[in-house]
């Protein structure tokens, strides 16, 4: 509490004897006797010391305020990490630290997709689809820098086989049925068998590409719009029932459980 309040600013030190949190509460009486308070929450340690600059102007007393001198949040430092892993890629370690010229580091939190990491930890790229890193640092004053490091592991796409053109270029028959094969592999080079892939179609009209549809297939093989795997030629099937697109140009769309989505274009006469 300071009595009879003058204009200005004071300045408030905060050493720690102790680890824990505390509240700054600064109460200020103007001239007529009325109260008027402002409140800062922080952290310490031993020997942490914070400055705060508490200022009042007697014209506006409501409009008291106390503020930390270290307005600085942390500074992160991490392993650089690519925005995108092929599958079952070599292991890498995962380093940070950080640090604070106020202050210092009250708390350091680090995880992948919600899971705690520690610095040094090996970083597996075994589960396709987005991930995401997330590291967040806070002084004992409350300035909190977060960093989120996304990246992807994805299959390797052979793009589309035969007899699909993958340029864009086939002219089918309407009412044959047209194979839509491909191939994924992983870092090593080994074929991946557990993909869940969809196909969807979109007709051509004019250059834009309409409302995408889920096709037809041909096959009782096929469900619904999903590609099958074919152990014998390690390859990822749909047999498109072309009747149910009608004529024009098509674009068909691969959409893969690692997040990615690969298209072709192809004209039906």
């Amino acid at each position: 509490m300071i009595p009879e309040t003058e204009n200005g600013e004071y300045a408030v030190q905060v050493i720690g004897t102790g680890e824990g949190s505390y509240t700054l509460d600064s109460l200020a009486v103007d001239a007529d006797g009325a109260p008027h308070t402002a409140t800062f929450a922080g952290n310490t340690n031993i020997n942490i010391q914070a400055v705060y600059d508490l200022s009042y102007d007697a014209a506006q007393p409501q409009n008291i305020t106390i503020v930390s001198e270290d307005t600085t949040a942390p500074i992160i430092t991490h392993t650089a990490i690519n925005p995108q892993y092929l599958l079952n890629t070599a292991s890498i370690p995962l380093s940070f630290d950080t640090n604070d010229s106020g202050t210092g580091i009250y708390r350091l939190e680090v995880n992948l997709d919600g899971s705690p990491l520690t610095s040094g930890q090996f970083l597996a790229f075994t589960v396709p689809g987005n991930h995401l890193i997330r590291i967040s640092a806070e002084d004992f004053v409350g300035n909190v820098r977060t960093e989120e490091i996304p990246f992807a592991v994805v299959y390797q796409f052979s793009g589309f086989l035969s007899p699909i053109k993958a340029d864009g270029s086939g002219i089918y028959n309407l009412g044959r049925t047209l194979p839509v094969k491909f191939q994924l592999t992983d870092a090593n080079g080994v074929f991946v068998s557990t993909a869940v892939a969809q196909l969807l179609a979109a007709k051509i009209q004019d250059g834009i590409v309409g409302t995408e549809e889920v096709p037809l297939s041909s096959s009782v093989a096929d469900i619904g719009n999903l590609f099958r795997y074919d152990s014998s030629t390690q390859q990822y099937i749909y047999n498109l029932a072309t009747s149910s697109l009608g004529l024009g140009t098509w674009q068909l769309k691969v959409v893969l459980d690692d997040g990615k989505n690969y298209t072709v274009v192809i004209s039906l006469h």
